[in-house]
C-alpha cells in the first residue's frame, strides 16, 4: 500500500502552450473583375506561423501569393502568405497546418492537432518519422 506524502510536491509537466490559430482575411481578384473572398485557411497570421515554427522546429518565411491561369492572372490580398521552412529545405503553408489546430483545439483534444500535423509534415517530407 502506498500513501501520498503531503510534504513532497508533485510536479506535473505542462505541455506546450496551446496554439489558438488566427487567420487573416483574404481576397482574390481575377484580372478584369472585382475582389472575392479567398480561403483564409491559407493565410495564417504571422504570430500563428511563428508559434507553429517554434513547435515544429522551422522558421517563418513569406512568399508571394498568386496563381496564373493560361488566360488570366489571379492576385491576392494580402499579397504574401506565411510558410514554415524546415531545416531540410522543405516548405509548408502555415495556414494549412493552423487549420488542424482550429478544427481540433488543444484545450479540448490535447495532442490531436499536433499528431495530425506531424503526420502531414512527415508525409510531405518536411519532418522525419
Amino acid at each position: 500500500m502506498s500513501f501520498l506524502n503531503p510534504s513532497k510536491s508533485l510536479v506535473v509537466s505542462a505541455g506546450p502552450t496551446p496554439i489558438v490559430p488566427q487567420f487573416l482575411p483574404a481576397f482574390s481578384t481575377l484580372e478584369g473583375s472585382g475582389p472575392t473572398a479567398a480561403n483564409r485557411l491559407y493565410w495564417a497570421s504571422q504570430s500563428t506561423a511563428q508559434e507553429l515554427a517554434d513547435r515544429f522546429g522551422a522558421v517563418v518565411v513569406s512568399k508571394p501569393a498568386f496563381f496564373e491561369y493560361t488566360w488570366a492572372r489571379l492576385t491576392f490580398e494580402p499579397a504574401t502568405q506565411f510558410y514554415l521552412e524546415f531545416p531540410n529545405g522543405k516548405f509548408y503553408n502555415a495556414g494549412e497546418l493552423a487549420g488542424y489546430f482550429q478544427r481540433n483545439p488543444e484545450d479540448k483534444f490535447p495532442g490531436l492537432a499536433e499528431k495530425m500535423a506531424r503526420q502531414i509534415l512527415v508525409g510531405a517530407g518536411a519532418l522525419n518519422a
